[in-house]
This record gives C-alpha cells, structure tokens and sequence, in this order.
C-alpha cells in the first residue's frame, strides 16, 4: 500500500456549477489532514468533496458534504 501524498478539496459554490465540481485546494499530507474554507458568502450552500492522491493517482471523489455558511 503507497503512501497518500496529498490530498484535493473540490467545491461547488451554491449549486453555480449545476454539480460539477472545481478544485479549491490541494493539501499535503504531512503539513495537515483538514482545510477550513475562508470568506464564504453567508446563505449559501456549498458542497465540498475530496480525493486522495499518492504515486498511482488520484483516488475516486468521496460523498458530498454540504453546509450552509
């Protein structure tokens, strides 16, 4: 089993990209294992997914989670 390398937070920012998702970031695995997203817009949902990435690729997209801000 490869190690994870990184990992990649995808958002779509109140449904404006109709469900397809765009990368919002990429996070080191060995700085840290969370992202909090900044200067959301108050009232709108956003939904976030991520993968994992090592040596192999970039793994499946996880489940949406969404959250108003």
């Amino acid at each position: 089993m490869l190690p994870i390398d990184s990992y990649k937070v995808y958002w779509d920012a109140g449904y404006l990209l109709q469900g397809r998702f765009e990368l919002l970031a990429t996070i080191n695995s060995y700085d840290h294992y969370f992202y909090q997203a900044k200067d959301l817009t108050p009232g709108i949902y956003y939904s976030f997914q991520v993968s994992a990435v090592n040596a192999v690729g970039e793994s499946p997209l996880s489940a949406v989670v969404g959250h108003y801000a």
